[in-house]
């Protein structure tokens, strides 16, 4: 399996397709509102669709810190599910969750200054049953077409 890798190539997709969708933002609340535009429109970008965008604190239980955070649903293109599916691998029902710390609760010095810097934050939460879907994605998805600019 490669739950570690598979959520490395995941956080390296959705971060590519926040920034190319947020069109150069600079601000993190432009970046956020990019996001949530995204979500309204479950706006595909890239090889990932915005699904959903909720906010809440992590569980005091686990963090004390009280910082609350973005959670970004996201999944896998149609394009993308169908290359898979093509694969013998169905990968439809894979789903993640980016988290993204609000800034409006974080200490002043820990706040990140652009949205580069929150990007930089991100955490990828993954849930998968699938010890193939890392490399099926591997042989679909390039990492370096990704950036490149349309």
């Amino acid at each position: 399996m490669y739950p570690e890798d598979l959520a490395s190539l995941l956080r390296e997709i959705t971060v590519s397709a926040i920034a190319r969708n947020s069109d150069g933002a600079d601000e993190v609340h432009d970046l956020i509102r990019s996001i949530e535009d995204a979500v309204a429109t479950r706006r595909i970008v890239d090889c990932v669709q915005f699904e959903e965008i909720w906010e809440e604190p992590v569980d005091p239980s686990v963090d004390k810190t009280g910082v609350a955070f973005y959670f970004v649903g996201i999944k896998l293109s149609p394009e993308v599910c169908e290359a898979a599916f093509e694969l013998d691998e169905p990968l439809n029902e894979l789903t993640w969750t980016l988290l993204l710390p609000d800034v409006d609760t974080l200490k002043e010095d820990e706040r990140p200054e652009s949205a580069v810097d929150l990007l930089a934050l991100a955490e990828i939460d993954l849930d998968t049953r699938t010890d193939r879907a890392y490399e099926t994605l591997k042989s679909i998805i390039v990492p370096e077409d990704i950036e490149s600019d349309d």
